[in-house]
């Protein structure tokens, strides 16, 4: 039945990647296919990978690293210190008021061992992903910005709502979900 549906015709057309939606893509006869037919322009998948914004340097290094088993917190700290702009978010997170703590932390050391390895990994993709959201979407009419605060903001909540969930449940998961 599913090869049926699939293989039938459909009246709807998908965007382009510079159109936002099937109706517009329709309105201006810039459309390539059905819904359920796969891209397979060569061409404007590479040049979509090659546009991809990269991980910086030290956060790809950061993914390494934490990805063995056998590594050291030493050698993620030392990856932070290497980068003068994560080790200031490092910093400014862990002494924000979502922390409460009681006095503030200046050592580097100390900020990696409160936040964790997961916490900082986060804030250096963060950085990464945050200029890609910073940037004009087309289709999303909100302020510019908007979109990351937003989804920072949920990420923040669902963390510390499974601090409160009956059953065990991993915070970090949960900052990502």
């Amino acid at each position: 039945m599913w090869a049926a549906i699939s293989a039938a015709p459909s009246p709807l057309r998908y965007a382009t990647a510079r159109s936002c939606s099937p109706r517009r893509a329709a309105r201006t006869g810039n459309y390539k296919g059905t819904l359920m037919e796969p891209t397979t322009d060569r061409k404007a998948i590479i040049e979509a990978i090659q546009k991809a914004p990269m991980l910086s340097p030290n956060a790809s290094r950061l993914l390494q690293v934490t990805s063995t088993r056998d590594h050291e917190m030493a050698e993620v700290i030392e990856i932070v210190k290497t980068d003068a702009h994560l080790t200031a978010r490092v910093l400014k997170i862990v002494n924000s008021a979502a922390f409460g703590l009681l006095y503030e932390i200046t050592s580097i050391e100390r900020a990696v061992n409160y936040l964790g390895e997961r916490m900082v990994v986060g804030l250096a993709i963060g950085d990464c992903a945050s200029q890609l959201f910073q940037k004009p979407m087309e289709g999303y009419d909100g302020a510019q910005g908007s979109l990351w605060q937003h989804d920072l903001l949920t990420a923040i909540a669902s963390r510390e709502v499974a601090a409160y969930c009956t059953e065990p449940l991993n915070r970090d998961l949960a900052f990502t979900a």
